[in-house]
């Protein structure tokens, strides 16, 4: 899949996104890979991400696993009222505390689980994950795209995609609509290009 979509890319922007072209070329194939935690995991550690740098939120995310492993406890058994301190203590903001103990609590209300995210559309994460406290687009579109690796997910909630993007369409005399029209049903694939490119340092 990943080299069809890449060779898909390079042609559909050779002769009209030059810009992006090279970005393709520059990065190379670029697949999809799943997550390796469950659901509940993933999303604590998405918690633990939002609005911080890399290196804090994996600071506080070592912190929790350490927790968990001295309290021989699993991170879902963790996440309750009781271990509000020693989670606090971990880095967690008051807000993301709240946000990881309600989410327990939706999952033990069935509220979501594993196979009701493993078989919604994109539409439906939306809704599941955005009615769950402290969460909201962003997160359901990253576990869109990373949990369910759907193919055509883009987040206009995330600051280095919409940045980037912006940028893109400005060199490449066109719009941000029509740049996403272009590139479905591959704007996760896009998604992806763009964040490698920031990292690297060559948008």
């Amino acid at each position: 899949m990943g080299k069809k979509v890449h060779q898909e890319l390079l042609d559909r922007s050779k002769n009209t996104h030059i810009n992006l072209f090279r970005l393709f070329q520059h990065n190379g194939i670029i697949t999809i890979v799943p997550s390796e935690y469950d659901l509940f995991t993933y999303m604590l550690k998405l918690v633990c991400s939002q609005q911080l740098s890399t290196k804090a939120a994996e600071t506080i995310w070592q912190r929790i696993n350490l927790l968990a492993k001295k309290n021989k406890q699993n991170l879902m058994s963790l996440s309750h009222d009781g271990m509000k301190d020693e989670l606090k203590s971990c880095g967690l903001s008051d807000n993301k505390l709240k946000a990881i103990i309600s989410l327990r609590s939706a999952f033990n209300n069935n509220k979501i689980s594993e196979n009701l995210i493993k078989t919604a559309t994109h539409d439906q994460i939306d809704v599941i994950v955005s009615n769950l406290w402290g969460f909201g687009p962003w997160s359901a579109a990253m576990i869109a795209m990373f949990y369910c690796c759907l193919t055509d997910i883009w987040s206009d909630k995330d600051l280095i995609l919409k940045r980037t993007l912006t940028k893109i369409a400005e060199l490449e005399t066109t719009t941000e609509k029509k740049l996403l029209e272009h590139y479905a049903p591959y704007r996760t694939y896009l998604a992806l290009h763009i964040w490698k490119g920031n990292n690297s340092g060559i948008i």
